[in-house]
Formats: C-alpha cells, sequence, structure tokens
C-alpha cells in the first residue's frame, strides 16, 4: 500500500506488481472480442509513477486486459470503477494505452495520473479507455453492462475534480461534520435502545449540538461559499452519475488531494440542510415566509442533495419516474448528459422495469427512435398518462412525433398527479385506453381514448414575468399584469355560477391551484418537502394582497411586498412557458405558451390534468401541445355529466 495515491484507494487487490521491462514488451492492442457468455469487460492496468521516471515518458500509460464478471454474482472483483463528468467531448488529450497513444477526453487524463500508484500498477474501469468507441456492439454490450461493472467493483471512486479555491478545507469541514453526523445517529440509536420516538428525540438533541459548533449565532464557521463549490462540480448533474454512485457501498468521493465515503458526504450535506433550514424557519416563520427551499438552498446544492440522496437509497423507481426525475427543469443546474441517448441509456441499469419495458442500449439507433421507443413502451405498460405530460413545448430533436417528449428539453413544474393526490380530471380509477397504429412517414400515432371538454376561444395576452420587481406603481408591468387578468375574467370568464365561485378560479388558476413549495418542520430530523399541494386559505390571503384587495396592502407597501410573496413565488414557478385562457363555454384555463385559439381541450382516459390538443389539416388527427389546468373540472367534475367519448389519433 506504501505511496497509494489516496487514502480513497483502500483495498491491496486493486494493486498489482509491475515490470517495467513487460510493460515496454506490450505492443499489440487487446483486441479480442469480448465474450457475452463469459461477461467479459475490458478494464487497464495504470502504470505507477516509477514507469514515467524510468522512462522519460510525460503521459499517462496503461495496458488493457480482459476480466470476466462470470464469477460469482455477489462477489466483488479486484478493480477499480471510476465516475467523473468528462466535460467538453471536443477536449481530448494523448495518453499511451498499450504502448500506443490514443486521444481520451482531458478530464480522464487528470484522473487516471492523480490516481498513478508510486511502484505499483492499479486495475481501474474507466468507460473511454475500456470501450472500443467504433465498435458499435462493444459499446451496446458494455453500456448494458455499467451496471453491473460499478457493483461489482472492489471500489467506485468519483472524481470531483481538481483542488483549489478552498477546496481541501472545504472538503475536510464536510468529512468533520459528516463524520459527526453518523456517530451522533449511531449514539441517539444506542441512548434510545431501538426506540423510534426516543431516537427522535435524541437527535434533536445531537443536531443541537452540531448546530452550536457549526453555526454559532446562527452563523457557519466554515466557509459555505466555497462548500457550495464543491456541491456545484459538474458530476452532481450527470446523469450517468446515478447508477455508477448508487449501486456500491464502497464509493469514495475525491476532490483534489482529498476524499470522503459517500454516506459520510450525505450525511454532512442533509445535516448542514436541516439544520440552515431550522434556522431560516425560526427566522421566517414568524413573518408568515413559508416558501423555505428556494431561500435556503442554491439550486445547485438542490440538484447535488437530491444526487446523493438516490445514491444512498437508490429507489425502485420505474423508467418514466427516473426519466422524469432527471429531465426536472432545475435551471442551469438540471441533468445533464453528452450523448442525449444516454438519458435513456444510462437510466437501464436502475429502472426498475427495464426488463419487461424491453429496452436495451443500441447506439446504432438514432436518440429520435430512442425516444420512441421508450415512450411507447411506457405507455403500453403505465397505469396513467403522466408520461405525456413532458411534451409540452418545443423539442430539439426533429422528427419526435408529439405525444413523444423530448429528454433534452428540461421538464417545467407539473400540474401534479393523483400520485400526489392532487389532480384527476378523468376520475381517480381510470386507466389509459390507448393502441399504436403505423402513421405517415414510419411515425407512429397514438391513439387514445377520451373526451372533448370545450374549445380555447381566447388567450390572454400579458404572461407573468419571473424577473418583474413588486413594483405596485400605476403603470408597472406588476399593475398591467393584474388588470389584465381582471379585465380578461370579466369579459370571458363566465361558465362559474356565483360570484365567489368565480373569484376562486381566477386566483386559483394562474399558479394551477398550487401551494407553495413546504418544507414541513416535524422535527429537526425529519423534514418533508410536500412537492405539489392543492392552493391554502393563505394563498388566497397572498393573492388579495398581490391585487391591493385588503386595507392593509393600500396604504403600507413593504407590507403587501412581504404578503404577496407566497402567491409570487408560486407564480414564478407555474407561470413560465404558460398562457392563461379562456374557453368557448367560459371556463378559465392555464396552458402551453403556444395555445391558440380553435384548440381542444380535452380529458384523455388515465389522465390526471386535461390536453390540448390541435386538430391537423387532415382533419384526422391532432398535435399534443400539452397539459392544462381548468378550473373547475380538475377533480372528474366533467366526467360526471356522462360526456360521450371520442377516438382521437395523437401524431
Amino acid at each position: 500500500m506504501e505511496g497509494a495515491p489516496l487514502e480513497a484507494v483502500g483495498d491491496h487487490t486493486v494493486f498489482k506488481p509491475f515490470s517495467t521491462l513487460k510493460a515496454l514488451g506490450r505492443s499489440k492492442s487487446d483486441s479480442k472480442k469480448l465474450s457475452k457468455a463469459r461477461k467479459e469487460i475490458r478494464v487497464v492496468e495504470l502504470f505507477p509513477k516509477a514507469f514515467r521516471k524510468r522512462t522519460g515518458r510525460k503521459l499517462v500509460s496503461c495496458y488493457t486486459k480482459i476480466v470476466s464478471l462470470q464469477e460469482d454474482n455477489s462477489q466483488k472483483l479486484p478493480f477499480i470503477a471510476l465516475s467523473y463528468a468528462p466535460g467538453d467531448a471536443s477536449k481530448t488529450v494523448p495518453i499511451y494505452v498499450n504502448n500506443r497513444t490514443v486521444q481520451v477526453p482531458a478530464e480522464l487524463a487528470d484522473v487516471l495520473q492523480h490516481f498513478e500508484h508510486d511502484r505499483l500498477a492499479l486495475r481501474v474501469w474507466a468507460d473511454a479507455v475500456c470501450i472500443n468507441p467504433v465498435n458499435v456492439f462493444e459499446k451496446d454490450y458494455l453500456m448494458g453492462m455499467t451496471s453491473e461493472i460499478f457493483r461489482r467493483a472492489e471500489e467506485v471512486l468519483v472524481w470531483l475534480g481538481k483542488g483549489g479555491n478552498g477546496s481541501d478545507s472545504s472538503m475536510r469541514t464536510l468529512a468533520e461534520i459528516g463524520n459527526e453526523a453518523v456517530q451522533a445517529r449511531a449514539e441517539a440509536w444506542i441512548k434510545a435502545e431501538h426506540n423510534e420516538d426516543l431516537w427522535t428525540y435524541n437527535m434533536e438533541e445531537k443536531h443541537a449540538e452540531i448546530r452550536e459548533k457549526w453555526f454559532p449565532d446562527g452563523v457557519s464557521s466554515f466557509y459555505r461559499t466555497t462548500t457550495q463549490n464543491i456541491l456545484q462540480r459538474p458530476w452532481f448533474r450527470r446523469v450517468g452519475s446515478l447508477q455508477e454512485a448508487a449501486l456500491n457501498d464502497n464509493v469514495h468521493f475525491v476532490c483534489g488531494a482529498k476524499s470522503i465515503p459517500k454516506f459520510v458526504l450525505w450525511d454532512a450535506v442533509t445535516t448542514i440542510t436541516q439544520v440552515s433550514n431550522s434556522m431560516k424557519a425560526e427566522k421566517r416563520m414568524s413573518m408568515s415566509q413559508v416558501s423555505l427551499l428556494p431561500e435556503t438552498l442554491p439550486q445547485a446544492d438542490v440538484v447535488s442533495h437530491r444526487t446523493l440522496d438516490f445514491v444512498i437509497q437508490p429507489s425502485c423507481d420505474t423508467m418514466e419516474e427516473l426519466l422524469m426525475f432527471t429531465s426536472s427543469d432545475i435551471g442551469s443546474w438540471s441533468f445533464e448528459a453528452n450523448d442525449p441517448r444516454d438519458r435513456v441509456f444510462a437510466l437501464l441499469g436502475i429502472a426498475s422495469d427495464a426488463t419487461s419495458l424491453n429496452l436495451s442500449a443500441d447506439y446504432a439507433r438514432s436518440c429520435r427512435e430512442v425516444y420512441c421507443e421508450v415512450a411507447e413502451a411506457v405507455l403500453k405498460q403505465a397505469s396513467s398518462l403522466t408520461i405525456l405530460y413532458a411534451c409540452g413545448g418545443q423539442k430539439n430533436i426533429k422528427g419526435l412525433p408529439s405525444w413523444v417528449p423530448d429528454w433534452t428539453v428540461p421538464i417545467p413544474s407539473l400540474l401534479g398527479s393523483r400520485a400526489n393526490g392532487v389532480f384527476a380530471a378523468s376520475g381517480r380509477n381510470s386507466t389509459p385506453r390507448i393502441a399504436f397504429k403505423a402513421g405517415v412517414q414510419g411515425r407512429s400515432l397514438l391513439i387514445a381514448l377520451g373526451y372533448q371538454l370545450d374549445t380555447v376561444m381566447e388567450v390572454m395576452g400579458t404572461r407573468w414575468d419571473a424577473k418583474w420587481d413588486l413594483d405596485f406603481s400605476e403603470g408597472s408591468p406588476v399593475i398591467e399584469f393584474l388588470d389584465d387578468i381582471n379585465d380578461f375574467a370579466a369579459q370571458y370568464v363566465i361558465a362559474y355560477g356565483t360570484g365567489a365561485e368565480r373569484f376562486d378560479a381566477v386566483w386559483r388558476t394562474p399558479i394551477a391551484d398550487s401551494d407553495a413549495h413546504f418544507l414541513e418542520l416535524r422535527n429537526v430530523d425529519d423534514q418533508v418537502l410536500v412537492p405539489r399541494s392543492r392552493a391554502s386559505p393563505r394563498m388566497k390571503r397572498s393573492f388579495e394582497a398581490l391585487t391591493g384587495g385588503v386595507a392593509e396592502a393600500v396604504w403600507d407597501p413593504s407590507w403587501r411586498r412581504a404578503a404577496s410573496k407566497p402567491y409570487v413565488d408560486v407564480l414564478k414557478r407555474e407561470a413560465p412557458g404558460r398562457r392563461l385562457f379562456a374557453t368557448s363555454q367560459g371556463f378559465f384555463g392555464l396552458g402551453q405558451e403556444d395555445v391558440e385559439p380553435g384548440d381542444k381541450v380535452c380529458v384523455l382516459q388515465g389522465g390526471d390534468s386535461p390536453f390540448l390538443l390541435r386538430a391537423q389539416k387532415d382533419g384526422a388527427t391532432y398535435q399534443v401541445i400539452g397539459e392544462s389546468y381548468v378550473y373547475g373540472i380538475m377533480n372528474g367534475e366533467f366526467m360526471r355529466s356522462d360526456p360521450e367519448s371520442e377516438v382521437f389519433a395523437l401524431e
């Protein structure tokens, strides 16, 4: 173990004796075809630092070796699996593989050089040197083996990048907080004698101790910015990272010269988040500022925290759930993949239904073909139409049918599903009735049974802009928007029988009847983020403050801004990419930004929210515009009128 590059590389079996003479004698590329029957993979043995010193080589050197995963499925094998963010694919540098130079991502060359042992060879799996990129068969095969490779590795090293900008200090801080949290958890459990109620109480005491040490007087005793910089490394928003770090318990996160076990890092980030949020809650609760999470955590921290949550406790999510999870719109911190097909392929190893969907990695297929295949497979065995709600907006991948989501386009906030107990426009027990039919130019049609509620008659021109300041002076964008809603509703929103019902429609529809994200502080160690709940009376009060409908709002602008904030926070989340509309019967709705007069408002069997469909020139098919919120029909009210069913051919 002498000379090991980092304490993270902890097992002697991954190191191999090394001979410079034998290494120089390996001049032939190991091009032997891998045996699928023997579950063979290719690893590399990374030459030590001593080799470069003796030969004068400046480049990293390694040679390839074929190993079999056919042995006992539960047995770990003596190699390290590297997980890293490859960065810009156009930035490559040469290294020696089997004494011949090959180009690899610059980031990988840095990783390999960092882990060179002083005198022993280190056996490593790294995709860019262990997969022949020009051999499509091998790429497909090994991509399908990725989950088993990382699960069977003796250890997984997650490379966050080179050190710098205080990263060593931040890694030490995270390790200390994480280890204290791990110890506190164990001590609390022992003290509670396995009683959960006592354990919760003891954890509150332990968290108070940690808080006093690391957040004295409510201020962190460490540099929060440099700690956040660790969590903003590209690895945390890479789709492929999920399976690579989730399937092996022996995982270390490495940044520069420091490393942290994944459980310790998770405990550190979780503890910092919980303590920060509890302090924020104490400060804000008296002011009724309950939209806590966006103010407490920058977006980058949200991404890293949910990535760590997943790799610590990988759930048995379906392919549909994983696609929706990794495609959620979190601004510039959304999940990424260099190859858009990997948004599907990188999830195959962790999707609970991958086998029943009969999906496999196939790089010979275009991205359009891959996305169509997964959408059709998911819809055929789904109990709802959730995947169709990801179809709204513009598409980057050309030629996709309107009912196939483009997973390269981040999904905005969705209106919620019956799984969250929110909406069920087609009824709580409704299931999809769909089929597939060949269309023109090889594009499949999705045939769905549903019901037409109405037709869009008018679309409101003004949209809420999240960048607006809460300026309530005459002629400000905010006042103009509020005036437009009032005028629009007065002219077109006539479907509701009473003034109270109409007012309900006016304030609920712009926010899709959604409450602010609320971090429910049951206790310090049990904080529940309610993803979407129906708008509560406090949202109505906040709307009244925003519109100046209460006395305090007239004479105190500061109070008005503060009281308006919960409603405005939800507007910022729900309004982007959407427009308000009215139907010919006077229903008030919120739909995709490209909604047009003449679009059909339809409820499809198994649908949780109504769909906007646009009739095509052939008169026989429809385009899916996207989901919508329509006040008064979101919980099966329309279905109770026993409407006549129709068959919709979606192209």
